[in-house]
């Protein structure tokens, strides 16, 4: 969930290798912990670890689309709160409504186990996602819209429920937020 968590890891979790999709570092995010989150909005997304100020909270943060893939890595970052101790971590990045992302969370070698308080400050969902031309109100230019996206659109923003197909069940979200934006 968007907001702080605490973070603790294991020795015996296994390192994550981010590879030259990463540039900022190299080598590995150490005992990597995945963290699973699906960003409500689009827009820019911080993951951060920059509160932590213990001796054992230098960590390495990767964000990739699909768990523990290298070649999905679209961010990573190490020690880019303030670059000196205590060498907490900071990545931003364009997130899309209703994909879901991965962070690998770790320590910068062995030692460093936190916990980590890990913040994820994700976009914030759209106030009336049925309003597909965006105007302040649900209407047929949206429905006409919905129409026109009708059958597979992953991603698509007449795609309400996010399962990759606009139908049935997307028109019924739709009819069921028919009016004014609240």
């Amino acid at each position: 969930v968007a907001g702080s968590q605490i973070v603790t890891l294991d020795t015996t979790y296994a390192n994550f290798t981010p590879g030259a999709l990463c540039s900022v570092f190299t080598g590995d995010v150490w005992n990597a912990k995945m963290i699973k989150f699906t960003s409500p909005g689009t827009g820019s997304m911080t993951v951060q670890n920059c509160a932590d100020t213990a001796s054992a909270v230098d960590a390495r943060i990767v964000a990739m689309t699909t768990c523990n893939d290298a070649g999905t890595v679209i961010a990573c970052d190490d020690d880019g709160c303030t670059g000196a101790a205590p060498y907490a971590s900071k990545l931003v990045f364009n997130a899309v409504a209703g994909q879901t992302y991965y962070f690998a969370v770790g320590g910068y070698d062995n030692t460093q186990v936190g916990p980590f308080n890990i913040e994820i400050i994700a976009p914030a969902a759209p106030a009336c996602p049925a309003d597909l031309n965006q105007d302040g109100v649900v209407n047929g230019a949206d429905l006409g819209l919905m129409l026109g996206s009708w059958g597979a659109c992953p991603g698509c923003a007449a795609d309400l429920n996010q399962d990759g197909i606009v139908n049935g069940a997307d028109l019924g979200l739709l009819l069921g937020s028919w009016g004014v934006c609240a």
